[in-house]
């Protein structure tokens, strides 16, 4: 039994499609080839670092270590000079790595499994944050204790 509709399935396999066709678009720009050049070759398939030298998919191979010797003779920068390596996305702060742990689908269901102080507790602390946008400065009030 199938855990899609055909009506999901049909949707999954648009997007599956759209991305594909991304991917054709952006790999015949970056190749230098037709959009139907690269399809002929890909196919969605997958090909070790040789075949895809071979098929003209790649122009060299060779790790990172590889790739940034290139890169810093392209642009001219010494190859002994250092550079930062900036990782993409970008590492996600403690507070959203727990919100996105901890959504919850507003069907009573869904969330069956989540005991309710626990959603409470998960509210107080995490809602405050949703109102700003990551990576701001965040200013707040001093907090007076009331004795």
């Amino acid at each position: 039994v199938s855990p899609y509709s055909d009506d999901a399935r049909a949707k999954v396999q648009q997007q599956v499609d759209s991305i594909y066709e991304t991917f054709l678009v952006k790999a015949a720009l970056g190749r230098s080839m037709t959009r139907d050049a690269v399809h002929e070759v890909a196919q969605g398939r997958v090909w070790t670092g040789r075949q895809a030298k071979a098929l003209g998919l790649v122009d060299d191979l060779g790790g990172l270590t590889k790739a940034l010797s290139v890169a810093k003779e392209y642009v001219g920068i010494a190859s002994d000079e250092e550079v930062t390596i900036v990782a993409y996305p970008k590492p996600r702060s403690f507070f959203e790595v727990i919100n996105a742990s901890l959504i919850v689908r507003s069907s009573r269901s869904s969330a069956s499994w989540l005991s309710w102080p626990f959603l409470q507790i998960k509210s107080t602390v995490m809602d405050p944050v949703t109102l700003f946008r990551p990576g701001e400065p965040l200013t707040m009030m001093p907090i007076l204790s009331v004795g």
